[in-house]
């Protein structure tokens, strides 16, 4: 397979072909991308702004949440109710959670960092889960985000 074709109405059958062909590490990687967006705006979380690569940041776009689940290490397709096997992307994330590990470490380096933070509104009487993304000063690449449930409750870090 030398090229892979993305359109909104076959955001299944892209994710397939990349799974089936994992030699293709540019697809396998928009294709991880489009998962972990399913997942987060599942959640409530939109990551479409965050994505450093207009191609993915274009696919995202024009994929719906609300046909997929996720169920037992598998992503399910609600229409075709096909599914695939989620561990055909842990390489893909176990490079983009090194690429990041760095920042999670400490030393003795002036490292200038901006944190965002974004309110839920789904609550009635909380304005929590809040969101956070880190970046680098100067740069717009998200390097790692966190959610906090409660005003007490602690961060899960997630790059």
């Amino acid at each position: 397979m030398n090229h892979l074709t993305f359109d909104k109405s076959s955001v299944f059958e892209y994710l397939v072909v990349a799974a089936e062909e994992p030699s293709n590490r540019e697809a396998l990687r928009e294709s991880y991308w489009i998962i972990v967006y399913i997942y987060l705006k599942k959640i409530g979380w939109d990551i479409v702004e965050s994505i450093s690569t207009d191609k993915t940041n274009q696919m995202l776009k024009g994929v719906n949440p609300h046909d997929f689940t996720f169920n037992d290490g598998y992503l399910l397709h609600e229409t075709s109710q096909k599914q695939i096997d989620l561990n055909i992307f842990v390489p893909v994330a176990i490079e983009e959670a090194l690429s990041k590990k760095e920042y999670g470490l400490v030393n003795n380096m002036h490292n200038l960092t901006k944190v965002h933070r974004i309110k839920s509104e789904h609550g009635l009487l909380s304005d929590y889960p809040h969101f956070y993304h880190l970046k680098l000063e100067g740069k717009e690449e998200v390097r790692l985000y966190a959610v906090r449930n409660s005003e007490n409750g602690e961060f899960i870090i997630s790059s």
